[in-house]
């Protein structure tokens, strides 16, 4: 059976493939950013452009067992985003425990999360939508929309907001691996450093001078990362003081 074509007469289509520009533009921008802060700083912003009815935007990460708001449009973002942290109730907070995309349509009106709602309200938050920010085998955080206005999200803005969300998160994974990579990488140097430092002041060999590191780390109770910054440190002090 032939495919059938699609009705470029129709303004349902239309707005699909605007929609699917808006999101692919997204997605390219994104990928550019250079590191997690700005990657975040990037959604927040796009979402807002993206996203009918979104006019500000708040992207909260797991650090640890903690959730930190580390990017937001505005002051008044930060501070509703923190409510729920703090309340522990909310759209943003059952996305991530129930995974599911939650909408409120009128925070004076809401009674699945009173506590959240009736402060939000008092920060003049009327309307909301919060996602989850995951992969296949990850949750990262949430993303959360917000509108001074009631009702200012329908069906159309939840389902494009649920693929933006997708997109910011593939964003934020890439960037966080790109972070850990480098961190990874980093430490490698730096102990690498130490080893040849130990292995010219005592005159051992490779393999001698990684398990002194490792014992050392063990007796001190610090990481051995934290133990061969502060040797390469030291040897750098040292070759300072002997050049003055």
């Amino acid at each position: 059976m032939p495919e059938k074509a699609l009705n470029t007469s129709d303004p349902a289509s239309h707005a699909l493939t605007d929609i699917a520009r808006a999101l692919s533009d997204v997605a390219r921008s994104l990928e550019a950013e250079p590191d997690l802060h700005h990657t975040v700083e990037g959604i927040v912003a796009a979402v807002t452009d993206t996203v009918s009815g979104a006019a500000d935007a708040g992207v909260s990460l797991w650090e640890g067992k903690s959730l930190r708001t580390v990017a937001a449009t505005s002051d008044l973002v930060e501070k509703v985003n923190n409510l729920e942290h703090k309340f522990n109730e909310g759209p943003c907070i059952d996305a991530l425990q129930l995974r599911r995309t939650y909408r409120i349509d009128d925070m004076a009106h809401e009674t699945r999360w009173p506590t959240f709602a009736a402060a939000a309200h008092d920060h003049g938050i009327r309307s909301m939508l919060g996602y989850r920010l995951f992969t296949s085998d990850r949750t990262l955080g949430s993303l959360d929309l917000y509108s001074t206005q009631p009702n200012a999200f329908d069906a159309e803005a939840e389902i494009v907001g649920e693929l933006f969300a997708a997109h910011a998160a593939i964003a934020v994974i890439g960037s966080t691996q790109h972070a850990e990579w480098l961190t990874a990488l980093n430490s490698r140097d730096t102990i690498g450093m130490a080893k040849g430092i130990l292995m010219h002041r005592e005159q051992l060999t490779d393999e001698q001078a990684f398990n002194l590191l490792v014992s050392t780390s063990q007796r001190a109770n610090i990481k051995i990362i934290d133990l061969a910054v502060w040797l390469v440190d030291q040897a750098n002090n040292t070759g300072r003081g002997r050049d003055e």
